[in-house]
């Protein structure tokens, strides 16, 4: 009787890895459809909105899988109680109906004007920026401590981790 009530827990993990498999094959249909290169532009145009959809819902599918292996590693004992195929059911209808909906309703409304586009891509350069310049540092003191110390490099590199929050006060 254990051993029937544990295949059917493991079947919880399989759910997402099943609807990842799902988004991967239906993904592979909206590549073929697109890389036949249709004369119809309309066809083309949402066989690759299709096809960032699925992107979407297949990165959704992937934090859900690492998501539970996570909480099988971290939380045992929690994870054991609490998972359902219920839970893991309705996380996938989730999964599936957000991107769509967005895809569906919110994409093809927007417009942007070329001032805003410069404005939209001014800002994003500038968090790059601000994170690279903030935490750089800070991923490459340990290679260089390896070889060379740096006391220094060291200090600089906390402190520009730590001044981090007032970097984005500034956007």
């Amino acid at each position: 009787m254990e051993q029937n009530s544990n295949v059917r827990k493991d079947h919880v993990a399989l759910i997402y890895v099943i609807n990842l498999l799902i988004t991967d094959l239906f993904q592979l249909c909206c590549l073929i459809a697109i890389e036949s290169k249709p004369e119809d532009f309309g066809f083309l145009r949402i066989a690759y909105r299709i096809y960032f959809c699925l992107l979407l819902i297949s990165a959704g599918f992937m934090v859900c899988v690492s998501l539970e292996r996570y909480l099988v590693i971290a939380h045992p004992l929690w994870y054991r109680f609490r998972r359902t195929i219920k839970i893991s059911v309705a996380v996938c209808v989730v999964v599936w109906v957000i991107p769509s909906v967005l895809f569906i309703t919110v994409l093809p409304s927007v417009s942007v004007s070329s001032d805003e586009k410069r404005q939209i891509v001014g800002i994003l350069v500038l968090v790059l920026l601000i994170y690279t310049f903030m935490f750089l540092p800070a991923i490459i003191f340990p290679i260089i401590n390896e070889f060379i110390s740096y006391e220094n490099f060291h200090s600089l590199a906390i402190l520009f981790a730590r001044l981090s929050p007032l970097a984005d006060l500034s956007l």
